[in-house]
């Protein structure tokens, strides 16, 4: 499929590696660029560059404040359904909230937004009464008629999210013929590609026809300010970045925006991270005790399954800060009083009273205004006790799904991990774990075992569908939501949150998504469906792949 090159608008007059203007200190950047410029691929690499400031998407913004259910996304997905546009002062409410989180303190990088002078207007106004403002604005340059050929070339393989390209990556199928659905085939399916529909002729047409018209005047804007670097991205990836890589480093907070050090060997390059699939595993509280945790660990240790963490929830990586702004003390003096339980725990404090427990967890909730959620899956409730002041975590897992039994009150958790080489995420659930139907599941599973020996390992009843025994993340992705949400575990310390993030996948998708939303899913003509379905037993590349497919889409 051909493409034509519209004619681009003179663009804004800018000083070539300009001096970066500082304001409250905050580094605060817009990123600009026609579709095709390679934004998505320099952002992360601006990311590292700038300190680990996060890149702030409208549309990534707009989903996770939808799927959190905050005011904002209730207005915005009001106006959606409806099929009208978002309004510019809602987006820039929805930015206004966002930068008050602690991620960006020191500053923040804007991608896709603002899209005209009018919406510039907004953020700045918004900016400054706050006592900050837009200090660096980059523009990525590339001709029309290059743009083209980068878009119109692209095909993908809807079902995992595989890129090709007529010249430059093209499929093995293709040989020398023209590309059409016959000739371009996924190289290792054999299936066919698609284009998508952005990425016709008509479509770039319109879409660059309105980044000249609406988007480049907003360089004019910022001009004057000294602010506007533009980079010549019509190179090759790595020319590109080299020119990023100079004018980024005079942004405020950089190690090149400071007096100069004596010069220092290189460092050596650091190794990637490791490809290595990681699950979060909890054994249920009815099956919680040490013969059963005994068992696990010896089953991992005999399929070569390394244990990186294991503990009960009071062991659990609390916020502290968030603790203490809600509770109003802290939280090591808390711990250093010994006034932190499980759920098991606290039914002991509480004289081994299940039904006390359950009364006064309840009482905590919303209408008690003594219940936080730190994540997914992870609360915590102030509980008072012959006057003390307790904390207790995650009480209603003593009566999860209303069947769990009194004796065995809390879970164990193991964060664990292993290489997908040696033991697929399939095999990992089906073989060692077990279906989720015990009575199905093979004799040498965990599920097995617990199903065949449950009384000599102390359970009260036989497993059964709900009362497995054990729980496992159904994929690398949903291991990371519950690492996340269970343990804290930020993104840029997580292997496959490091790995989304430097495919390009936006930390506000991935936080979004650790909820399991609704999506749509690629390819099939905007039918939803649940997240982590799409992804249950991939393995880390495959998994990697179709988050980055379905992001993309959404």
């Amino acid at each position: 499929m051909g493409c034509g090159a519209s004619t681009a608008a003179p663009g804004a007059i800018a000083k070539k590696d300009a001096p970066v203007t500082k304001g409250s200190g905050k580094n605060i950047m817009i990123l600009f660029g026609p579709p095709g410029a390679g934004k998505g691929s320099h952002a992360p690499k601006i990311v590292e560059a700038l300190g680990g400031i996060p890149q702030l998407s409208t549309g990534d913004m707009l989903r996770a404040a939808v799927a959190a259910g905050t005011e904002l996304g209730k207005q915005a997905e009001g106006v959606m359904k409806s099929g009208g546009l978002v309004s510019d002062e809602l987006v820039v409410n929805l930015i206004k909230e966002r930068i008050k989180e602690k991620d960006c303190a020191k500053g923040f990088i804007l991608d896709g937004f603002p899209r005209t002078v009018e919406q510039t207007k907004m953020l700045d106004a918004m900016l400054a009464k706050a006592g900050d403002k837009v200090n660096f604005v980059l523009a990525l340059e590339v001709p029309d008629a290059v743009l083209t050929e980068r878009i119109c070339g692209r095909w993908v393989h809807k079902e995992s999210g595989r890129s090709y390209h007529i010249k430059f990556a093209p499929p093995k199928s293709l040989g020398k013929q023209a590309p059409s659905v016959t000739t371009m085939l996924d190289d290792e399916t054999g299936q066919p590609l698609m284009q998508r529909k952005d990425d016709t002729e008509e479509a770039l047409k319109s879409r660059l026809e309105a980044y000249h018209s609406q988007t480049v005047p907003i360089l004019a804007h910022y001009g004057p300010a000294g602010i506007v670097t533009k980079v010549d991205a019509n190179k090759t990836p790595a020319e590109v970045w080299s020119a990023i890589e100079k004018v980024v480093g005079k942004a405020p907070g950089t190690a090149a925006a400071k007096p100069a050090a004596a010069a220092k060997p290189a460092a050596a390059a650091k190794p990637a991270a490791a490809k290595v699939n990681e699950a979060f595993v909890f054994i249920k509280p009815h099956a919680n005790n040490k013969a059963v945790q005994d068992l696990v660990r010896s089953k991992f240790g005999e399929k070569g399954i390394e244990i990186a963490t294991l503990s009960k929830p009071a062991d659990l990586n609390v916020p502290a800060a968030k603790f203490a702004d809600f509770f109003g003390e802290e939280w090591t003096t808390v711990l250093a009083e010994d006034r932190a339980f499980n759920a098991l725990d606290m039914k002991e404090k509480l004289g081994g009273n299940l039904d006390e427990l359950n009364a006064k967890w309840d009482a905590t909730g919303e209408s008690g205004g003594k219940r936080i959620k730190f994540g997914g899956g992870f609360y915590c409730g102030l509980i008072e006790h012959d006057g003390v002041k307790y904390y207790t975590f995650n009480a209603f897992f003593m009566r999860m799904r209303g069947k769990f039994t009194d004796p065995q009150g809390s879970i164990h958790y193991f964060a664990v991990k292993f290489a997908p080489s040696a033991l697929s995420w399939a095999d990992f659930r089906g073989k060692v774990l077990g279906p989720t139907d015990p009575a199905k599941a093979p004799p040498e599973s965990l599920r097995g075992t617990l199903f065949s020996g449950w009384e000599g390992l102390g359970l009260a009843s036989a497993p059964n569908t709900g009362d497995n025994g054990v729980h496992a993340s159904a994929s690398p992705f949903e291991g990371l939501g519950e690492r996340k949400n269970w343990l804290q575990t930020a993104l840029s310390d997580d292997t496959f949150g490091k790995a989304l993030l430097a495919a390009g996948v936006s930390k506000e998708f991935i936080t979004a998504g650790t909820v399991d939303p609704q999506v749509v899913l690629p390819g099939d003509d905007g039918k939803k469906g649940s997240l982590f379905d799409q992804l249950e037993d991939l393995d880390f590349d495959e998994c990697l792949a179709k988050v980055k497919a379905i992001a993309a889409v959404n």
